[in-house]
């Protein structure tokens, strides 16, 4: 059963675990789960916020961030319930995609020119490859360089 989603009109302090937080705007809405821009009020750090549909999903989610803290994931602050979903409270990673790219949104792809960018991103999969982690979504929009 989908959990009901947070509304616009509800943007305002939430409590996720220990953590407060305030929404400040949706950044990703997919079938399994919903994104949000978040600040700390007593730090003024900004984070994201991820609500997840499926409770199964956002426990091995926990559990990757748990195991890969410091490597090529964002680190992972809290975790709680959000208008009864599961929740965590993440490390916002500020910057640009690989879909932002030109060449890869014209779809051409300079091989010397983007080398250093690609090969962080072998390095990155590798680790979590060899952390046992096998992405299942892994598009140019969720790969931030």
């Amino acid at each position: 059963m989908t959990k009901p989603e947070i509304q616009s009109s509800d943007l305002g302090r939430v409590r996720v675990g220990q953590m407060d937080v305030e929404l400040l705007s949706r950044v990703s809405r997919s079938e399994t789960s919903e994104v949000f821009e978040v600040v700390d009020p007593s730090t003024g750090a900004h984070l994201a916020l991820k609500c997840f549909s499926d409770p199964e999903l956002a426990l091995r989610e926990e559990a990757i961030l748990k195991r890969l803290s410091g490597g090529p994931v964002p680190g992972l602050l809290a975790t709680g319930e959000v208008d009864e979903r599961k929740a965590l409270i993440m490390e916002w990673i500020e910057g640009t995609t690989l879909a932002d790219f030109p060449s890869i949104a014209e779809g051409r792809l300079n091989i010397s020119r983007e080398s250093s960018v690609l090969e962080n991103i072998a390095r990155a999969l590798g680790q979590l490859h060899q952390s046992g982690v096998l992405h299942r979504d892994l598009k140019p929009e969720h790969i931030f360089v």
